[in-house]
């Protein structure tokens, strides 16, 4: 138990010193509604819009010939400026 428990304060150290350096670098702590925004932004500059990912959204069917049953897709919801992004 006693490696165990060295071994979780050694990665806890690890983890804390590199979040340290990361938000000493950005000069804030970043949400992840900041870093969703940050990544709509960047995919702006970075994709045409012929190019553009296209959200997912499948309709779901027995087969061609019947009407869908219903609808698989991820969805992402931004809280806020500094609230959570939470995808579903």
């Amino acid at each position: 138990a006693g490696v165990c428990d060295q071994w979780k304060q050694a990665l806890d150290y690890i983890e804390g010193m590199l979040r340290a350096q990361l938000i000493a670098a950005i000069g804030k702590e970043v949400s992840p509604a900041d870093f969703a925004q940050y990544m709509h932004f960047h995919n702006t500059k970075l994709f045409v819009d012929a190019f553009a990912p296209s959200p997912f959204c499948y309709a779901v069917r027995r087969s061609d010939k019947h009407s869908p049953e219903g609808t698989v897709s991820i969805e992402e919801e931004v809280v806020g400026p500094g609230g959570d992004s939470n995808i579903a």
